[in-house]
This record gives C-alpha cells, sequence and structure tokens, in this order.
C-alpha cells in the first residue's frame, strides 16, 4: 500500500497540489495582513530616504514637461541593491502621467526617490507624486516565488526519477533528459539578471503590458492595447495573435517583472518548439531517436537563434514552435495508403488543426507563406492527393482549423473592411532587403542591428546575420549525394521536394530574386509579395524543409549502415550546438541593452509610433501628442473623471445646443459606444481620427464611452470554444478506443 502511494505519479500529484495549496495560503495570508500603505503622497519636491518593508511598489507620477523626465529608485545601502528589483521609468513629453514599480525583498531597506529632468533647462513641473505599497500584487508575487521553487525542485527529482527508475526504457530516459538538455542550451542567454535587448523587446514587452492592463479593466479578450499610441488606442489584439501571451500578463498581473514575464514565454515557447518537434519528426521516422535529434537541428537553428535573441520576433519564434505539427499532417495525408486507416486519419486530422491553430494565433503570415508551399508541393503530388479520403481528410480539417481561429479572423477580417488602414498603402521594395549568397551559409554579423537594405550598406557591412547555419547546409549537400549517387533510395521523393523547397525558399530569401521585376509587370502579385516585407521571413521555410530532410537522411543512413549514422548523427550535432553556443555568446557578449523593465513606464522607446501599419490612414504622430479633450467651442467644457480604459467617463457642461461635440483622446476605431443617461450617443470622426461624441441638447452631463465588441465577434468566440470542446472530446475518445483495441 505505501509502495502504490510513494509511486512517482502519485507522488507527483500529492506535492503539486501540496505545493499550490501552500502558495494560495500565503498569498491569503499575505492579503490578509497587509495593507495598501501610501508611503508618500506629495509633489515630490521633499522626498526623503525611506526604510520600506517587503512587497511591490507603484509610483504614479502627474506631471507637465517639455522634456523627457526620469523616476529613480536608488537603494541607499551597497547591500541593499540585491534586496530590490528596480530599473528607471521614463516620464515622455507627450504625456502627463507616469508609473513605476519596484520591489523589496528585505526589512528595513532604505530607499529614496528621484524625479528629474532630462534636460536642465526645459521646463519640468511635477505636480503629484504618490508611492503605494501593493497589497495584492505583493502577496501574489510571494505566492509566485513559493510556485515556482517548487516547480525547480519537482523538476529536478523527475530528472533524477527518470534516471534511476528501472522501469523505465532506457530510451525515454535519454529522451527526456535530452528534451531538458536541448531546453537548457536554448535558453542560456536569458539566464542573467536581465534580458538582453532585441529589436522587437520592447514592442512585446509592451504587447503584454497592454492584455495586463485590459484584463486589470475588465476586458477579455484584450482587443484594444492603450499602451500604444499615447494611451489612445491600438487594435493589436485584432490585428495580432496574442493568444499566447496571456499566461505571460496574468503572470504581470500578480506582480512579476515585465521582463521575466518576457523571458517566460521565450522559455515555454522554446520548450514546446523541442517537444512539438521531437514528436513530429519521430512520427516521421518512426524512430525517437532521429526525432530527437531532428528537435535539435531545429530548436538550435541559426534562423530559430536569430528569431529569438536578435529580432525578438516573438510571434515568428513561436509559430516555428507549431510548424512541424503542420508538416507531420501532410505528411500523413501524402503518404496515406488508399486502404481505410481511421487511426492515421484521427491522427493526421488533429495534428494539422492544433498546428494551424498554433500558427495562425501567432503568426498569421507564417501561416500564409507555409500554406502557399504547401499548395505548390500539393499540385506537384497531384497523384496522390487525388483521392477522395485525402480531399475528405485536407477538407475537414480546413473547415475545424477555421472555426477554432475564428475569434480571431472574423475581428482581423472585420478591421481590414471597416477601416482604411495604413498597412493596405505600404509599399515595400522587400528586393533590397534579400540577403546575398554568402550571407545564408554563416551565423556571423552584427548583433545589435537590424537588416539593412542594399541601398543603405555597403554589401553587407553592419547587417545581422541572416544564414541557415552550416548543419542544415551539410543536410541539403547530403540530401543532392544521396540523389546523385543511390537511385534506388526509398527515400529520392522525400529528398527531392525537401531540397527543391530549400533551394526555392533560399532563392526566395536573397536579394537576387525578381521581386521588382514581378512587381513592375503584375502590381496586385507584387502588393501580396510586398507583405512579406523582409524576404529573409522565408528562412523559416527552409530551416523546416532541410530539417525534414536531415531527419530522412539519418533514418537513410540509419537503414544503410549503422556506423554511417552514428558518424554522420554526431557530426551533425556537434555542429549544430556549438553553433549554438557560439551564436548566443556572441549575442550576449556584444550586447549594449539591458532590460530589467518592471511595467512598460520603464521601456525607453516610446510606443506612440513604434508600430504604425494599423493606424487609420491619414493619422499623424504630432496630433497624437495631445491628451486634451478637443470640444466644439469655448462655451464647452469636458473632464474625465473615470477611467478604465478603453473606457471612460467625461463630464461636460455648457453644451446646450445640437451642434456641440467632445472629442476625448480616443482612436475612433470599430466598437467605441457613447451613452448620456443611457441615451446612446452620435460616434463619428473627429481631429485626426479621433472620436467625435455628438453631445445632447442640456447644459451639463456625463458622457460614459464604452468598448464593446460586435456580436458577431462573441458568435466567433462561441464558435471557436465549442469547436475546441469537441475537438477535445473527439481526440480524447480516439485515445480511448485504441488503448481498447490494444
Amino acid at each position: 500500500m505505501i509502495g502504490k502511494l510513494l509511486r512517482f505519479r502519485n507522488f507527483s500529484l500529492l506535492y503539486l497540489c501540496s505545493a499550490l495549496l501552500i502558495a494560495l495560503l500565503t498569498a491569503v495570508v499575505g492579503f490578509s495582513v497587509s495593507s495598501e500603505e501610501t508611503v508618500y503622497e506629495g509633489d515630490g519636491n521633499t522626498m526623503e530616504s525611506v526604510e520600506y518593508s517587503p512587497g511591490i511598489y507603484a509610483i504614479e507620477v502627474d506631471y507637465v514637461s517639455d522634456c523627457y523626465g526620469m523616476i529613480q529608485v536608488i537603494p541607499e545601502g551597497e547591500r541593499d541593491l540585491w534586496s530590490v528589483d528596480h530599473s528607471i521609468a521614463f516620464m515622455p513629453d507627450y504625456t502627463n502621467h507616469a508609473a513605476s514599480l519596484f520591489r523589496v525583498d528585505q526589512d528595513g531597506v532604505s530607499i529614496s526617490v528621484s524625479i528629474l529632468p532630462v534636460q536642465e533647462d526645459a521646463a519640468f513641473f511635477v505636480e503629484n507624486v504618490v508611492i503605494v505599497r501593493r497589497r495584492m500584487m505583493s502577496a501574489t508575487y510571494n505566492a509566485l516565488k513559493i510556485m515556482f521553487a517548487a516547480l525547480i525542485i519537482y523538476g529536478i527529482a523527475a530528472f533524477v526519477y527518470a534516471v534511476l527508475d528501472k522501469e523505465t526504457e532506457r530510451n525515454k530516459k535519454l529522451l527526456f533528459m535530452g528534451i531538458i538538455l536541448l531546453w537548457f542550451v536554448s535558453m542560456f542567454g536569458f539566464m542573467q539578471g536581465y534580458l538582453p535587448g532585441g529589436q522587437d523587446a520592447d514592442f512585446h514587452l509592451t504587447r503584454i503590458a497592454g492584455i495586463a492592463d485590459g484584463i486589470r479593466s475588465g476586458h477579455f479578450p484584450v482587443r484594444m492595447y492603450m499602451d500604444f499610441a499615447n494611451d489612445y488606442g491600438y487594435p493589436l489584439g485584432i490585428m495580432y495573435g496574442d493568444l499566447f501571451l496571456y499566461p505571460s500578463a496574468i503572470l504581470h498581473m500578480m506582480g512579476l517583472p515585465l521582463w521575466q514575464c518576457y523571458v517566460f514565454y521565450v522559455g515555454y515557447i522554446s520548450l514546446l518548439t523541442a517537444i512539438i518537434s521531437c514528436y513530429a519528426f519521430s512520427r516521421m521516422t518512426g524512430n525517437m531517436n532521429i526525432g530527437f535529434a531532428g528537435s535539435v537541428l531545429y530548436t538550435l537553428s541559426a534562423w530559430r537563434l536569430n528569431d529569438v535573441y536578435l529580432r525578438a520576433a516573438a510571434g515568428e519564434y513561436a509559430a516555428m514552435a507549431f510548424l512541424p505539427l503542420i508538416a507531420l499532417g501532410f505528411f500523413e495525408v501524402f503518404s496515406r495508403h488508399d486502404t481505410d486507416d481511421s487511426e492515421s486519419d484521427r491522427r493526421a486530422f488533429l495534428v494539422l488543426v492544433t498546428g494551424y491553430f498554433g500558427v495562425i494565433q501567432t503568426h498569421m503570415l507564417s501561416s500564409i507563406i507555409i500554406t502557399v508551399f504547401l499548395v505548390v508541393i500539393g499540385l506537384i503530388l497531384i497523384r496522390r492527393v487525388l483521392s477522395p479520403a485525402r480531399i475528405l481528410l485536407i477538407l475537414k480539417s480546413a473547415a475545424v482549423a477555421f472555426a477554432a481561429n475564428l475569434a480571431f479572423i472574423i475581428p482581423m477580417v472585420d478591421y481590414y473592411l471597416s477601416h482604411d488602414l495604413a498597412v493596405e498603402d505600404q509599399t515595400i521594395n522587400i528586393q533590397t532587403q534579400g540577403a546575398y549568397w554568402s550571407q545564408l551559409f554563416s551565423t556571423t554579423g552584427n548583433m545589435l542591428l537590424g537588416s539593412k537594405a542594399i541601398t543603405d550598406s555597403i554589401g553587407i557591412y553592419e547587417d545581422m546575420p541572416l544564414g541557415m547555419g552550416i548543419g542544415l547546409l551539410f543536410v541539403l549537400f547530403g540530401c543532392l549525394m544521396v540523389l546523385l549517387v543511390d537511385r534506388e533510395c526509398r527515400y529520392k521523393l522525400i529528398f527531392g521536394i525537401c531540397s527543391a523547397t530549400a533551394v526555392v525558399s533560399l532563392w526566395m530569401s536573397t536579394c537576387y530574386f525578381p521581386y521588382d521585376f514581378i512587381a513592375r509587370r503584375l502590381t496586385f502579385v507584387g502588393r501580396i509579395i510586398g507583405r512579406v516585407q523582409f524576404p529573409w521571413r522565408y528562412l523559416v521555410v527552409t530551416t523546416l524543409s532541410l530539417t525534414i530532410a536531415g531527419v530522412f537522411l539519418l533514418k537513410y543512413l540509419w537503414e544503410k549502415n549503422i556506423q554511417y549514422y552514428v558518424l554522420g548523427c554526431s557530426l551533425l550535432l556537434v555542429i549544430t550546438v556549438t553553433m549554438a553556443f557560439g551564436f548566443v555568446s556572441d549575442r550576449v557578449s556584444q550586447n549594449d541593452i539591458c532590460i530589467t523593465a518592471m511595467n512598460s513606464d520603464h521601456i525607453a522607446s516610446p510606443m506612440i509610433d513604434k508600430d504604425t501599419m494599423y493606424w487609420i490612414q491619414g493619422m499623424t504622430r504630432d496630433v497624437l501628442v495631445d491628451r486634451d479633450i478637443y470640444t466644439s467651442g469655448e462655451g464647452v467644457t469636458a473632464v474625465m473623471t473615470g477611467c478604465a480604459m478603453p473606457s471612460c467617463e467625461i463630464a461636460f457642461s455648457g453644451a446646450g445646443g445640437g451642434d456641440s461635440y467632445i472629442e476625448p483622446p480616443i482612436l475612433d476605431y470599430k466598437g467605441y459606444h457613447a451613452y448620456c443617461d443611457g441615451v446612446e450617443l452620435t460616434v463619428s470622426d473627429g481631429d485626426n481620427y479621433r472620436i467625435r461624441v455628438e453631445l445632447p441638447d442640456k447644459n451639463e452631463g456625463v458622457v460614459n464611452i464604452e468598448y464593446r465588441e460586435p456580436v458577431l465577434w462573441r458568435i466567433a468566440e462561441f464558435v471557436s470554444v465549442i469547436a475546441w470542446v469537441l475537438l477535445a472530446v473527439y481526440g480524447f475518445m480516439g485515445g480511448r478506443k485504441k488503448k481498447i483495441s490494444e
């Protein structure tokens, strides 16, 4: 009896439930015995050093300034530096409110707070400063620390158990340890006390903060991000898939610093990439060892590391986690025998729907790119596709994947149809952004800058690395050699398709592909091509296709001669891991930006014009600087009395006429409604596409502005939830039937 209770599965359940219970009790006790303590309230002129008790503190500053300002938290003693987590918060000159968070981990820490302008001769007036201990955030952060510590201990225990357990198969032990080591290698550049920058890091950090702010304001899902465009509101939650950012946003709401929330996102996406790719390549080859080798090639591929460490392309590297599932699904379809195989069809259906769901929810562009290549491959293999069972399977998978993503697709399409967005008129000469041939085989370059157009640089001078890695290059040469030497090879179709796909996608990644020629002669096609923005995005396809070729090349060697397999596999793994360590080490050693942002105001770059693709056509940055409420005349006054953005409450007076209106600092994207005494008011475009609210014929009142999703969007969300419930039931029931039959 005791032996059964001590089995690792039972122990795991007991341990994790106990850890969760202790964490919850810690949060409850911490919340009940603490208070929302106000440490300071005033104009900031006489702020003295104060001893702080452990917890998370918020600094709120109202100011008027002609220049940037800074909020600095300065621990008094040298030993106190390790007891305080803080960063400089920036006070932009285009707004009048800034916030900062800092955390104290020990009792009796003395801290001084300074608020000062960047330019001493510029006008800078601090109107009000409030420092408050956040009761809920302090309690939940302590609970998170306990839970994370418990998970780390559990992970170590699981690792040791997997090594010592005699009942577990040797291969499974090695696979478990290999996945953990692979994850560690992919993440070692983030195992430090800061985030090592990245081209789009601040953009995605602000996305996480925007989701957290939206949930706090009672909006779910969060469609309008208020941290962008000077808090005017920006529809990133509609135009970008952000589902996989929600766990990080929830952690930020619970008190975890913003930069650590992003590291958490990178960590779990990297783990997903390793596990999913290992599963997909194992299923393709029928060999778990080869599947793991493919996972190493893919997870540590040069382009994925570029996405993670240089570009901080959160959407693209998250999409790469799910692309192997799409490849596996179509591999099952193309290799399907004409005989009825319900289990193979069920598996192909599930992985296709899951794969497309993950890619669409993270990076729509990647889903379009991979689909175009798959359509071309399908046309090449038309004889294999032209089967009623195969066509039915593809159509069924497409329909369910569409339904599962309807909550994202419907709002995005609705906004494209409802607004004349700036992205519709963006013309980018993408051929000048392409790589030179020499760059495709190198993983060196400027680790701090982005891609430079050919017209802006001399050759590849100061360009970021754009290579696919030497390991995948060996795979390409190996496949070509097999195709030339062994005409009886049973994998020649796979080698041929993967090699051709890799060569074409490599060509499309360069400045030599005739994008300009196509754009001049086929304008419509040119506009579509221009949406890709940068040709080197096609390196995602190169990486996937050559990894698939690589695992089948290893399988070919396995079947020919086990010694050839060991030699080839060892060579590929050593090259890939060495390249990964070198790439990340160069990136970290060359780094000149250390992000330790606790919240979005700690990010240096202003979010007023960081992303302008989904601005309404004709909007200008200069007007967005102003956050005053515009009115129809001098006789009308308006003051914002309540704010839970993207909804707010505005008190007005002096209207009295039928032509009076107010224009609050909110952009007129679809979904806003205004009410006064329960009566809906007319909302239209105002100056620079602000919301213009027609006031009622009364001298004073209160206007409530609310952001509401259209009914169609809610229906789409309901359909997506139902689709996933049915899909989960289908997968579960199919799994049970398989076990019973076995």
